[in-house]
């Protein structure tokens, strides 16, 4: 069938492309496509159908992610420090990890006090033992991204909007703004005094 060749009109088109070019004759055993014109026709209806049925399919999909943010759910993966639950009924949520989000809130009241630098705090937690989902240490980009995102307070940011959200906060929105502060400061100053970079905002 067309829908198990592509769900995508222009792949679809692209891919008979190919087929064409390398002498390839594409069958159908139950629908009724050829090379007439009433054929090409029908092969590229089928294949518009089968894109409509899955943009239908992800915009439910996006619609029912949306709905679980109003209500303040997070849909996906929970970040470190935080897990997915599911219980006996089947109905999800996010919950601390027990072992790591100690490390995310120290992560956090360190650098508010601006007497850390990330590097610092990542030497820091790993050898306290903090490692990732996958067992590895932490690295400095992690380190950065559990800084900035607004999870940690309590805030959801998902599909260009900001949602409150009911899992529990590990930092207060105090200690998060504080530390967006220094993360500015530090970083504007990183551009512009760091002699290994020299032309950075120049070009």
């Amino acid at each position: 069938k067309i829908d198990r060749l592509s769900r995508n009109t222009e792949d679809y088109i692209a891919i008979k492309q190919i087929l064409i070019t390398l002498s390839i004759k594409l069958i159908s055993v139950t629908e009724d496509i050829n090379d007439t014109p009433s054929g090409k026709f029908l092969a590229n209806l089928m294949a518009s159908v089968a894109q409509l049925d899955n943009d239908n399919k992800s915009q439910r999909v996006t619609d029912g992610m949306k709905k679980a943010l109003e209500a303040g759910k997070w849909p996906h993966e929970a970040p470190i420090g935080y897990i997915n639950k599911q219980s006996i009924i089947g109905s999800k949520s996010i919950e601390l990890d027990k072992k790591k989000h100690r490390y995310v809130k120290e992560i956090f009241e360190k650098y508010s006090t601006g007497n850390y630098t990330e590097e610092e705090i990542r030497q820091i937690v790993n050898k306290k033992g903090f490692k990732t989902k996958c067992g590895k240490k932490v690295s400095f980009q992690l380190i950065h991204k559990i800084l900035i995102n607004k999870f940690y307070m309590g805030v959801m940011m998902s599909y260009g909007g900001e949602y409150q959200g009911i899992h529990k906060p590990i930092i207060s929105e105090d200690i998060f703004y504080k530390c967006q502060k220094l993360l500015r400061t530090k970083d504007k100053n990183y551009k512009i005094t760091n002699e290994d970079f020299p032309l950075r905002n120049f070009v």
